[in-house]
């Protein structure tokens, strides 16, 4: 099992930051890679549409913490399974922290490949984050 953490400072606090990414089935509404994400029928979970593929991924109940999401991820495109993962928010003095957490098997990649590809997936979304805040700033 591989794992991968990522963060990233943003200039909010976390309850600023989590009016954004708190809905967990509106990723599409700041992640720029993710063309479409709409509510699982029950009501736990989301499906991200991606040109012929939809990825469904679950939370888990009673995992996630304040200001965050812990879920699995169904089959994805990606060369991984058995994927969980943490999206969190911390207090900073000058903010917050988001900080992704996350656990997988690599399929067919070595470790280090997959883990990159979550990586940029991830640091695309924060820096999304951090030019919608800088705009939001009076």
């Amino acid at each position: 099992m591989a794992t991968l953490e990522v963060s990233a400072s943003l200039p909010a606090s976390p309850e600023a930051v989590w009016e954004i990414i708190g809905d967990f089935a509106a990723l599409a509404d700041w992640h720029p890679l993710v063309p479409n994400c709409r509510p699982a029928a029950d009501g736990q979970g989301r499906i991200i549409s991606l040109p012929g593929f939809e990825v469904v991924e679950t939370l888990i109940p009673g995992a996630s913490p304040p200001l965050g999401h812990t879920y699995t991820v169904g089959a994805t495109p990606m060369p991984i399974t058995d994927y969980q993962a943490t999206l969190r928010l911390e207090a900073t003095e000058s903010g917050s922290r988001i900080v992704y957490q996350g656990q997988f098997t690599p399929v067919g990649v070595s470790a280090a490949r997959a883990s990159g590809m979550l990586q940029g997936f991830f640091e695309a979304g924060f820096a999304a984050l951090q030019t919608r805040l800088d705009r939001s700033e009076p």
